[in-house]
This record gives C-alpha cells, sequence and structure tokens, in this order.
C-alpha cells in the first residue's frame, strides 16, 4: 500500500539514515581489519582521525542516499502496471546491488594494494577483461565470490528488511530518528571542518610534509572520498591536453626487422657474456659505502660496486613503480598519456627489448622477480618470446600461483611467503633460489641473461624476525623504528645477492659476465612523512646508485649523467652490436657521450602528476595538479629547497618548452596507431643534448 506524503519523507529519510549508519558501520570495520588505514596511521592524534572520518561520512551519506534512491519504488506507486512496476522495481535492486558491489570491491582492492578503486581501473573494464580487472587489485575467486556474497545480502537487508522494520515502526519513531540523524550530520560536519592538522599536532618540528598527511587521509579513508578526489584529479589533468606543445625538430626513426639489425653478426666474433641485472626496492647511496655512505649496510654489493663502474650520478626514470621498473630492460621513457597508464593488452607500437635482442643471438633468458609482474600491465610490454622463463608472484615454473605450486614442493617457500609482512609478495630468499636454480639448469655454455627484483626492501621493509611495531611508540620513534627496518631488510637483500654471486662463481659463470645493479626507486625518511612512500620525482627518490661489473674491466667512478634507460644501449655495446634504434637510451661508455643531455622524468599518481626534465645541473618540474613550476640548481642545491622558477625566467621558459616538447612528442606517438607500423618513439633535439 502506498504511504502518505507525509509518512513517506520520513519512511525514504529513515531509510537514508538506517544505510548510513549501515554503511558507516563497515567502513569502520574495513579501517580496523584492514592495513595502512586511516586507523593505523602512526603518530596521527586521535581527533585528527575522528575529524577525516567525519569528513568522510558525508560522502557515505551521500551513498546511502543513493542506494536508498534506487530502492523509491518501495514506498510510492510509480504506475498502475503491474509488469511496469516490478520492473522498475528489479532495475532499482540491480542498480543498487551494482552500487554496493562497487563499495565493496573498492575495499577489496585496497585490502591488497592499499589504494581503493580509480578512475583508471573502472575504466579497464569496457577495455579488458574482468578477470584482467581483478587481477589489478590482486583480487582472486574466492575474494570475489565473498564480496558478492556480501553485495546480495546488504542488497536483500536494505531493500527489504530495513523497509519492513521502518514500516512496522510508529510514525513517531522515524521522526525521531530523522531528527537526531540530522543532529548526527551537523555534529559530523562541524567536526571534520574544525578539527585541523595545525590545531592538533605539531609536526613542522619533524620534518614531516603537512599537506601529504592530509592527502594520504583523504585518499585512505572510504572508497567514495577517495573516488571523489580521483574524479578531481583526472578532470584537472585532462586540461594538460590543452597546454601549448613544445616546438622541437623531431627525428624520426623507422622500425626494422631482426634479420636487418643483426645482418653481419657473428656468434664467433662477438662476446656473449652472461647479463645479469638486479633491481631492488627503496635504494639510495646512504646505504653504500662505495657510494660515500656512512653505514655498511650492504657489504655484498659493496664489494662487487668496488670491483665495478659507480655511476653517481644515476637516475630511475620515474618515482612510480610500474613506470620506473620497465626502462632498465626496454628503454623507454614512460610518457604513453596525460594520465595514469595501465599497459594494456593490445598495443600497436613495437615492443622491442634487451632479453627480446638477446634470445636472438642464442641467450636463455629469464624474468625471475618477487613482485607481481602483472601489476599495472608490465609484462605486457615485452613481446611473449622476450623470457624464456618467467618466474613472479602468480606465476611458477608450472604456471601455477605460487602459494600453489610451491606449497607442494617446499612447503618452506610456502611459510616464508605467507608470513607476516610480506603483502603479497614473494620473499626475496624464495626468489633468489629460483634464480640460483635457473642458472644451474642452463647448459653452462650457453650464455644466459637474468633480469630480478628483489621486494623485501620495500615499505614495510621485511626481514626475518621483525619485531613488532609499538602502538604507543611516538611518530619520531615510529620513524626510527621505520629506518631501522630499512637497514635490516636491505642487509637481507644484499644476503640474497652474496648468494646468487656465489652461485655464479660455482658455475664458473662469474668470470664472464656484466651484472648490473640498481634500486627500483629511491627513498626519502628525511622530507617528507612516513605514511607512505613518496610519489613525488624529488632526488631522493629517483637519483640512485648504478653498478655495472664487467669481467676484467677496470674499477672506475663516473660522474656523467645516467638513466637506467642507458643500460640497454650500454649493454649492446660492450657486446659490440650497434644502437637498436628503438631504445631511447645512450650508451654510457661512448667516447662522444655528451656530458650537458637532457634527462626526462614522468609521474603519474594520485599525490603526483609530475613532470621533470635535468639537464646541465638545473632540474625543472611542471606539477599538473598544483599548476606551481619549479626550478632547481642541483649543483648548490641538492635537497632542492629554493624554488628559483622566478629568479631564472629565461632557464624555466627554455626548459618548459623543453620538456613540454617531450610530453607532446611521446603522448602524440602513442596515441598515433598509424605511426607505429613503420616508426620508433621520437628522438628529437634535446633527447640527448
Amino acid at each position: 500500500m502506498a504511504l502518505g506524503k507525509r509518512s513517506l519523507n520520513y519512511q525514504w529519510l529513515s531509510q537514508v539514515f538506517i544505510g548510513w549508519f549501515f554503511f558507516l558501520a563497515i567502513n569502520l570495520i574495513f579501517n580496523i581489519a584492514c592495513k595502512n588505514t586511516l586507523v593505523h596511521f602512526i603518530g596521527i592524534p586521535l581527533l585528527l582521525k575522528v575529524s577525516y572520518f567525519a569528513k568522510a561520512s558525508v560522502y557515505t551519506l551521500l551513498f546511502a542516499a543513493l542506494v536508498a534512491l534506487c530502492f523509491i519504488p518501495r514506498f510510492i506507486k510509480v504506475t498502475d502496471n503491474k509488469k511496469l512496476a516490478l520492473t522498475i522495481s528489479v532495475i532499482g535492486k540491480l542498480l543498487a546491488f551494482v552500487l554496493i558491489t562497487f563499495f565493496f570491491l573498492s575495499w577489496g582492492f585496497y585490502s591488497h594494494s592499499a589504494q581503493f578503486l580509480g578512475i583508471v581501473p573502472l575504466q579497464s573494464i569496457g577495455t579488458e577483461s574482468f578477470a584482467h580487472f581483478l587481477s589489478l587489485g590482486h583480487i582472486e575467486p574466492a575474494e570475489w565470490n565473498s564480496i558478492i556474497i556480501a553485495a546480495i545480502a546488504t542488497t536483500v537487508v536494505l531493500g527489504s528488511f530495513f523497509p519492513w522494520l521502518l514500516e512496522s515502526r510508529p510514525y513517531e519513531t522515524r521522526q525521531t530518528l530523522c531528527l537526531y540523524s540530522i543532529l548526527l550530520i551537523i555534529a559530523m560536519l562541524f567536526i571534520g571542518n574544525l578539527i585541523g592538522l595545525e590545531n592538533t599536532i605539531d609536526l613542522s618540528r619533524e620534518k614531516i610534509d603537512v599537506s601529504k598527511v592530509k592527502q594520504a587521509l583523504s585518499h585512505k579513508t572510504t572508497p567514495l572520498m577517495f573516488l571523489q578526489s580521483d574524479i578531481k584529479t583526472t578532470l584537472l589533468i585532462n586540461r594538460l591536453a590543452s597546454l601549448p606543445k613544445g616546438k622541437l625538430e623531431l627525428t624520426r626513426r623507422p622500425v626494422i626487422s631482426m634479420k636487418n639489425y643483426f645482418k653481419g653478426y657473428n656468434a664467433k666474433t662477438h662476446k656473449r657474456p652472461n647479463i645479469i641485472v638486479i633491481l631492488m626496492s627503496s635504494l639510495n647511496a646512504k646505504m653504500l659505502k662505495s657510494f660515500g655512505g656512512e653505514q655498511s649496510v650492504m657489504p655484498n654489493l659493496d664489494k662487487l660496486a668496488m670491483q665495478s663502474t659507480r655511476f653517481t650520478n644515476a637516475y630511475t626514470q620515474s618515482s612510480q613503480l610500474h613506470y620506473a621498473s620497465l626502462g632498465i630492460m626496454n628503454s623507454r621513457y614512460p610518457m604513453y598519456s596525460l594520465n595514469t597508464y595501465y599497459y594494456p593488452i593490445a598495443t600497436t607500437y613495437p615492443k622491442v627489448s634487451l632479453p627480446y635482442l638477446l634470445t636472438h643471438i642464442g641467450y636463455q633468458t629469464a624474468l625471475i622477480s618477487s613482485q607481481n609482474e602483472y601489476w599495472g600491465g608490465m609484462l605486457r610490454t615485452f613481446r611473449p618470446t622476450a623470457f624464456h622463463k618467467i618466474i613472479h608472484t602468480e606465476v611458477t615454473e608450472e604456471g601455477k600461483l605460487y602459494k600453489d605450486g610451491l606449497a607442494n614442493q617446499k612447503p618452506e617457500y610456502l611459510k616464508r611467503m605467507l608470513g607476516p609482512y610480506k603483502v603479497g609478495k614473494v620473499d626475496d630468499a624464495v626468489t633468489t633460489d629460483m634464480a640460483i636454480d635457473f642458472i644451474k639448469k642452463t647448459d653452462k655454455h650457453t650464455p644466459v641473461m637474468l633480469m630480478m627484483t628483489l621486494k623485501n626492501s620495500s615499505y614495510p621493509f621485511r626481514y626475518p624476525r621483525r619485531p613488532k611495531d609499538n602502538p604507543k611508540a611516538t611518530i619520531m620513534k615510529k620513524l626510527e623504528k621505520l629506518k631501522r627496518d630499512h637497514r635490516k631488510s636491505l642487509q637481507f637483500v644484499d644476503v640474497q645477492i652474496g648468494k646468487l654471486l656465489k652461485a655464479l662463481k660455482a658455475t664458473h659463470r662469474f668470470d664472464n659476465s656484466i651484472i648490473i645493479v640498481s634500486g627500483e626507486t629511491g627513498i626519502n625518511f628525511d622530507n617528507t612523512n612516513a605514511l607512505e612512500r613518496p610519489s613525488a620525482l624529488s632526488q631522493a627518490v629517483i637519483h640512485l646508485p648504478l653498478i655495472i661489473y664487467r669481467s676484467g674491466a677496470k674499477a672506475s667512478v663516473k660522474t656523467e649523467p645516467a638513466m637506467q634507460l642507458d643500460v640497454p644501449p650500454t649493454v649492446l655495446a660492450l657486446l659490440g652490436l650497434k644502437p637498436h634504434p628503438s631504445f631511447e637510451g645512450v650508451n654510457l661508455y661512448a667516447k662522444d657521450f655528451n656530458l650537458n643531455r637532457a634527462m626526462y622524468f614522468v609521474t603519474q599518481t594520485q599525490s603526483a602528476y609530475e613532470y621533470a626534465i635535468i639537464k646541465k645541473g638545473y632540474k625543472f618540474v611542471i606539477n599538473a595538479l598544483t599548476k606551481i613550476n619549479k626550478l632547481f640548481n642541483l649543483s648548490d642545491d641538492p635537497n632542492e629547497t629554493m624554488n628559483l622558477a622566478t629568479r631564472e625566467p629565461k632557464i624555466s621558459r627554455a626548459y618548459h618548452q623543453q620538456l613540454l616538447g617531450f610530453i607532446s612528442a611521446h603522448v602524440d606517438y602513442y596515441q598515433t596507431p598509424a605511426l607505429h607500423d613503420h616508426d620508433y618513439p621520437p628522438r628529437y633535439k634535446g633527447i640527448n643534448r
């Protein structure tokens, strides 16, 4: 029976508020259950957490109102046609189910990746398989089934049980519920807007970036607060398309076949040393005595470095994981789009990489990693034939999940992997054992190309017998513990590097190897907060040690500007091969090396959309979110404390124009499939000048 207008208002409002309380309770439960959420932030006062939870409650109220709107056919007669009324009711419940599924699915994503569902993953549903969409958040079938069951149960509770319960209550009860709910909303708005960070804790003395803390809190409270921020960011970033394009002279490099590239190659006269590439998380020069560090944290790596070429002015291409870790293999700048880029299944641009080239001259190639190489679609940047063997957190030699495949072979591997602080990554001891096994099983006369990624030194810095956190510790004590954990995790990684080097010597491969070691990204404990790894293009994050060991070569120190994307062309040169036209890096040992080359950097994340150029000791940064450009003299100001953009307008304009040219040239190339059949990414004046 249709309700009266007066009764209807309170009935529907009561439904909204009951749903609101329901979702608030679920948000609170998930905040407590999941790590790295608002509740678990270290050193943040309770009042501040209450403030941000109160702010998030407003978004939850809007979500509850939208869900309740889907059930409104229950409260009002929309038509006398019973079939049409039933259809409208079913559609409403389906829409409610979709909204509720999004809510639980977003928390599912967060439980694995510490990030809620945003615009880019949602857009991928239309272009990718749903299985890939779930893999972005590492959601397994059992979890997906749990999400569906929870969404169905919530839809039934909100769409049938609560309305029935409210209808059975007296009118005055619903009226009172609405009154108290409105008072609670007013209180939450008051708390959310009046309790500010600066009034509750002074973090300036702790060297904590207040704006970063606020941004982190807003991104880690509820799915709705994050989605609102993500939509706002996406709309803002899209405005970059209207920026003026830099005017640089482009040089097109035509696509060539492997046959033409290797024309004249003779396996008998060309060298074929083993190629070992090792990347690790959160590495910086302070941890290596060979790079001037004060502590002996990584003795095995230091010993190798003292026999190698040490590049003290080297950089990764990005502070963003799935942008940074690929350049050392494909020698390509990660400038594909104006928004965060997940490498799609189908691409038209050429996929040439160092391992792909080496397979053509008899190398046995392997990618053995402690991380999920499906993240961001990283594996899709390689041709299927680039690696003979791929082992990472989702694939074993048998093509099964680690937890399924390794459990049947070596139970201790499972214990290591699923123990505390693994955060979905494989223990580096497991990865190293797999790498050693690959080396030992490969015919001794066959050269190997091994790519390893080690992750124990990524936050939260995992190592054996790690002590538990003290929830009552001050923020400075927490930071000191994080620094200690970081050192200990690097020591653990160093042990694995020592094991690998020992295996190379035992198999008589060490004396005929090129070994490259660097970091994916660095970490900065001094100028940022410890709540999350910084994503801005700060020197502490992108400036990394680069070590290249060559059998028989003298140890040396090079201060030339170097990048990880220079590794593939450098390796080719050491093998006696000409540069491949698809590579955007340069040979680091070239006699005509340009000391004034330009180096470019990209990061596109929720907390930082930045583009940078480093050239002649200056660093110019475009921040697409704040619209504030920065210029630093790295020679005089390596910690980037003084913005010279207004003091040096001539340099700023020149670098701004060149950086815009880099952005527009690359985006135009990748967004124009017609170019991909005959051209590699463009080179232009400024790319190495």
